[in-house]
């Protein structure tokens, strides 16, 4: 099968690519008929919640970032319920609902991973690691030659990682990070393959690794949530 009909398969999906394009889109032409005075932009800007909730409904159809589609989406259905004064939204429970759902998000990683821990109960225990970093910094290296992966959270410092001289197992292996105002950088060979499936909000993940010579037999996949933060892997 020929390029042009693989991409003629592949069909149009929804991405939070395209929902963020029509949101600029719809917004900069409001804006511009309100400059022009054909109409009144405080009567449609009551509807901005609708993009908050195509926005979740296009997490929802991806494999990663369900969880955080499914907040976008009661998030803007309560946000837009309030505009037409069918509920009373208070902005004053925005912050600690916040907090709750970091909370939950961190324990249900926490034990998720430490039921992973468990099943390995019987392999070496250097194969899986754990970091965390708060108001500070954690440098570790790593030398374990079959490492299934584990957890890293920074917040408010920074995480950082040397797996230069280690190797995933068979499997491959899977680091789950949590990044809130601060960051982690994971230093991998060249010869891994990496593959980054992380959530930012309004932060960042990034594979900057200057030489790649990718083995698929040495999988790392990447995964979690950085919050005003980074996660960032080098070599």
């Amino acid at each position: 099968m020929d390029l042009q009909a693989q991409e003629t398969n592949r069909g149009f999906a929804i991405t939070p690519r395209v929902v963020f394009g029509l949101f600029l889109l719809v917004l900069g032409t409001l804006f511009l008929l309100d400059r022009m005075g054909t109409i009144n932009f405080d009567d449609y800007g009551r509807f901005w919640p609708v993009f908050v909730i195509a926005f979740g409904l296009a997490k929802l159809f991806q494999p990663e970032g369900r969880g955080f589609g499914l907040v976008l989406l009661v998030f803007g259905s309560w946000a837009l319920l309030d505009a037409f004064d069918i509920v009373h939204f208070d902005w004053e429970y925005v912050w600690p609902a916040a907090l709750i759902l970091i909370g939950l998000s961190l324990v249900w990683r926490g034990v998720r991973v430490g039921l992973g821990r468990g099943l390995d109960s019987g392999k070496d225990p250097g194969t899986r690691m754990s970091a965390f970093a708060m108001l500070g910094g954690v440098d570790r290296k790593y030398t374990t030659q079959e490492f299934r992966g584990g957890d890293a959270t920074a917040v408010m410092g920074g995480c950082e990682l040397d797996f230069r001289q280690a190797s995933p197992a068979k499997e491959g292996a899977v680091i789950d990070t949590f990044a809130l105002w601060g960051g982690i950088d994971i230093q991998v060979p060249e010869d891994w393959t990496v593959v980054v499936q992380g959530i930012p909000i309004l932060g960042g993940f990034s594979d900057a690794r200057k030489s790649v010579q990718a083995n698929p037999a040495k999988r790392l996949v990447i995964k979690g949530v950085a919050i005003m933060g980074g996660v960032e892997v080098k070599n």
